[in-house]
């Protein structure tokens, strides 16, 4: 892990916690980059963290072909025409969980789907086009899943954050007593 100490002028850089995973500082360094602006020039990271432009570009292809890192444009659902967003709790048979979570996976409405341990089986993120949509989906789709035993959907009146900034949710962990990140 790593954090993100602020620089004299307010710049965040990122600096390694003991006990982090396989990612280095300069791997990191380059993520933290990339989430300020998805669009940086690898020389500017390059000159900014210290290497040359060739490493960098070479960090950044492994970090993407092995997962760490995807490098996407967040559109605004609303400006895209899909301003009913929702949540929507999928209880499920025990039989049944797999295939269900596989159906809810190829859904075109569907953002995200979650298997969760709790009260509900999946938790599944969804966008439509209007009420009707969402009635309609829940109808005619979502009821036609076998396995699905009760739904639950909330209408997510008010998103008042949706951040990808990992580096702000490891130093958090870092700050955190070494009893609560080890889970005990």
């Amino acid at each position: 892990m790593f954090r993100v100490e602020q620089g004299a002028h307010g710049e965040g850089r990122p600096v390694r916690i003991p006990g982090s995973s396989r990612l280095d500082e300069a791997d990191r360094a380059i993520i933290h980059a990339l989430q300020e602006d998805g669009r940086l020039p690898v020389s500017t990271i390059a000159e900014a963290i210290g290497l040359p432009a060739s490493t960098v570009r070479r960090r950044i292809n492994r970090l993407q072909s092995d997962g760490t890192l995807r490098i996407v444009a967040i559109a605004d659902n609303e400006r895209l025409g899909l301003p009913v967003h929702v949540v929507i709790r999928v209880e499920t048979d025990v039989a049944s969980g797999d295939s269900v979570g596989r159906a809810l996976d190829a859904l075109d409405e569907v953002r995200w789907v979650a298997m969760v341990a709790g009260q509900s089986d999946y938790l599944v993120e969804a966008f439509f086009a209007s009420n009707a949509h969402l009635h309609a989906f829940l109808v005619n789709v979502l009821a036609g899943i076998p396995g699905i035993q009760r739904t639950e959907t909330m209408a997510v009146v008010n998103l008042s954050k949706n951040s990808y900034r990992w580096s702000t949710m490891l130093r958090s962990a870092a700050e955190a007593p070494a009893a609560a990140r080890r889970g005990s």
